[in-house]
């Protein structure tokens, strides 16, 4: 979520309502009328909490880059050895994969996101907490404690990494990948792309990288959520 308080009830319906209408058709058509009778609410509880239809949509999109860089810091938090490159960009491989409107981002969805993909609120929010955002976060501090090879500079690293991970989540709409290369999986690929460039020759001691890893990770956070305040945005929308 985009706040840690719980939105309301009322909050909650709106959200799954246009929610489930955007996912189903893409954004185009879509009026605050059809979102709110779907809610069971009516027209004008909608603009309580958001002045138009595309900050509503922003918000949506906000929440799930926040729930998806919350995923992938509570996996890291349990079990620190998910830095390592193998095992970090397939965490958030999935996590993207468990949130369409990222994933739409990344796969360049342009029927899902419509004109929405250049409300500033989501260009803003991409920068701070995007896939790109938090890899050119995190790769440096990672190569820092040694978990990332350091014969490559920092800013190819994260470009290769990031041209990967888009790629992939990309590839399956241009070809069909699973009928061209049967038994070809995904996850296993990124793995062992992400190992052959990332990765050193021996093996270091993931946990302060770890630590690092996560602060970089609130760091953004942070940011992403005060960018939202600033356009009025948050876990309830321009005037919760």
């Amino acid at each position: 979520m985009t706040s840690t308080a719980a939105p309301s009830p009322r909050i909650q319906r709106i959200r799954q309502a246009a929610r489930d209408m955007a996912l189903r058709g893409g954004l185009q058509g879509i009026t605050i009328a059809e979102i709110a009778r779907r809610a069971g609410v009516g027209k004008g509880t909608v603009y309580l909490y958001w002045t138009t239809k595309e900050d509503l949509f922003a918000d949506l999109f906000a929440e799930d880059f926040l729930d998806a860089l919350s995923e992938v810091e509570a996996a890291v938090r349990e079990d620190p050895g998910l830095v390592v490159p193998r095992r970090l960009l397939p965490l958030v491989g999935r996590s993207l994969d468990r949130h369409p409107f990222v994933a739409a981002v990344q796969s360049s969805g342009a029927g899902l996101l419509g004109v929405i993909a250049t409300h500033p609120a989501i260009v803003q929010v991409t920068r701070d907490v995007g896939p790109v955002a938090v890899l050119a976060r995190v790769l440096p501090v990672l190569r820092e404690h040694g978990v990332i090879r350091s014969d490559l500079d920092s800013t190819t690293q994260v470009h290769a990494t990031a041209a990967l991970l888009h790629g992939l989540l990309g590839l399956d709409e241009q070809e069909p990948v699973a009928d061209l290369l049967p038994g070809s999986d995904p996850q296993e690929v990124l793995s062992a792309a992400c190992a052959a460039l990332l990765e050193p020759a021996e093996a270091v001691d993931p946990g302060p990288a770890a630590n690092a890893a996560l602060t970089e990770m609130a760091l953004a956070r942070d940011a992403a959520l005060e960018g939202l305040r600033g356009f009025g945005l948050g876990a309830g929308g321009a005037h919760s």
